[in-house]
């Protein structure tokens, strides 16, 4: 009984080793929102340098990487990348220690939904979540408590953005404003631009030389006596070079005729700025 109770005790006492991530197989996700983040920053860039420093710091394996796209925040499950992060974590039977995300809010924005994929993930996978930016993670339950917190915090943000910021940006449509860049072809004016030389107090959108060269693009493929390769050899004399994906998604912007189509627009709107082909040009 003597031993026993010294064997007890000893268990008893005996400080369990807390989990780390050094040294452990990970995999990766990363994400944007929109498809103009993706195409007019760095984001993806900015939270891969970040992941790759943490990794590094760490002494992690990335053995799969997920995501460097733009996928929405809507429907965690409607997003083609992290459903195969999601998949693969499921099915494969050795589990990685961790997926690391730049931030919580890359990972979902979802919510109630994403704290129970959250707890899937950790409960019954034995996976856990890690912001690299902060390195807090599920580790630990007070980490696991403060990953639910941002869960939620970016659930509430969505909603803020659906109720009060969506209903200004539609105003901001239907009184002729357009968001992003304008087509090529065109230089784009405004409070909010990059470009120093394009500053203004109202935006606005100019046809530039690009965009005359694309107006006798426009007439050449009306005419009908044109195919698009022989139009691209012809802007090529001219000094503008044009891939096919581009020349052919052109035909298709209704911005050239003068139409505003947005996905908060109930319909398309027709606007002022110089067009580069006339909807009676079209017709004829």
């Amino acid at each position: 009984m003597a031993l026993l109770k010294e064997i007890l005790q000893k268990s008893f006492h005996q400080k369990k080793e807390p989990l780390t991530l050094e040294g452990k197989e990970v995999y990766e996700y990363t994400r944007v929102s929109t498809k103009a983040q993706l195409e007019n920053n760095s984001s993806i860039e900015n939270q891969q340098a970040v992941l790759r420093a943490f990794v590094l710091k760490n002494n992690l394996k990335v053995t799969a990487s997920f995501g460097h796209t733009n996928e929405s925040a809507k429907d965690d499950f409607a997003r083609p990348e992290f459903m195969k992060l999601i998949t693969k974590v499921r099915s494969e039977k050795k589990k990685p220690f961790a997926i690391i995300v730049f931030k919580i809010s890359r990972f979902s924005r979802t919510g109630g939904n994403a704290i129970s994929l959250v707890n899937e993930l950790v409960n019954n996978l034995g996976v856990h979540i890690v912001e690299s930016c902060s390195g807090k993670s599920t580790i630990t339950p007070r980490g696991k408590n403060e990953i639910f917190s941002q869960l939620l915090t970016a659930n509430n943000e969505n909603l803020e953005r659906q109720e009060i910021i969506i209903p200004f940006m539609k105003v901001f449509l239907e009184k002729g404003g357009r968001f992003g860049t304008a087509p090529g072809g065109y230089d784009h004016y405004g409070p909010r631009v990059k470009n120093p030389k394009f500053l203004k107090a109202k935006q606005e959108f100019i046809i530039n030389k690009e965009g005359r060269l694309l107006q006798k693009a426009f007439k050449w493929k009306i005419s009908g006596h044109y195919s698009d390769a022989q139009i691209i050899e012809k802007l090529s004399a001219y000094g503008l070079d044009i891939r096919p994906q581009k020349i052919s998604k052109m035909w298709r912007n209704p911005f050239y005729c003068g139409w505003s189509v947005h996905k908060l627009l109930d319909e398309p709107i027709k606007r002022s700025w110089e067009t580069l082909i006339s909807e009676e040009t079209i017709r004829s």
